[in-house]
């Protein structure tokens, strides 16, 4: 075998080494590419369904707030049905008992307790079409005023009609009044009201 022989076999061993070591190195190169590429894979995933997951949160959330939401819009509608219901049947039932001891009675104290209000000598009483109010009903609510507060309150009647059902207690120059309307005094009772009107709603659940 001469020398070139031997120094080409050499430099044909050599190049065999270098693309061995060379075709490794891209092994190694691919291997890390494959796990970044997994890797990154894995994280796209989490992060989708961490993203999903979140979105399924909100669109939850969403949908309890639009429940809650209709859940209270449905309760205020019903709410103000049974006001209205329950409104409209206090006043037929106090225009249908004006003639009772009973409502008359009534009368008497919601004068008394305008005039003690006004604290005033003398007072006007006012009154609706039909409230059944006569010098006999001042005299008692007089009465019952001066038991009270131990004063005698000159009262009078007002020859001017109300247009509603009740009485207002004024001072002689007009200047100042107290209402007891029976819708007044179902207003000023709105908070009690309103819980049987709740008691009502629930029973209905």
């Amino acid at each position: 075998m001469n020398e070139s022989v031997v120094l080409f076999d050499g430099i044909l061993e050599s190049a065999r080494e270098e693309a061995k070591a060379v075709e490794a190195e891209n092994k190694r190169e691919m291997e890390k590419l494959r796990e970044s590429y997994e890797a990154k894979s894995l994280r796209a995933q989490g992060q989708e369904k961490q993203f999903l997951d979140q979105r399924k949160a909100e669109n939850s959330r969403l949908l309890d707030a639009q429940k809650t939401q209709i859940s209270r819009d449905s309760e205020v509608a019903v709410m103000k049905e049974l006001r209205s219901a329950a409104e409209s049947s206090v006043f037929d039932h106090m225009a249908k008992i004006t003639e009772s001891e009973e409502y008359k009675n009534a009368l008497v104290f919601w004068i008394a307790e305008g005039v003690i209000s006004l604290d005033k000598d003398e007072c006007v009483v006012s009154r609706g079409k039909s409230d059944p109010v006569t010098e006999q009903t001042l005299e008692k609510a007089s009465d019952v005023v001066e038991k009270l507060i131990s004063k005698r309150v000159k009262l009078s009647l007002s020859d001017q009609f109300l247009s509603s059902q009740g009485i207002v207690v004024s001072s002689t120059d007009n200047r100042i009044a107290y209402t007891n309307l029976v819708k007044t005094r179902l207003s000023r009772a709105r908070s009690d009201f309103e819980n049987l009107l709740e008691g009502a709603l629930c029973s209905r659940k």
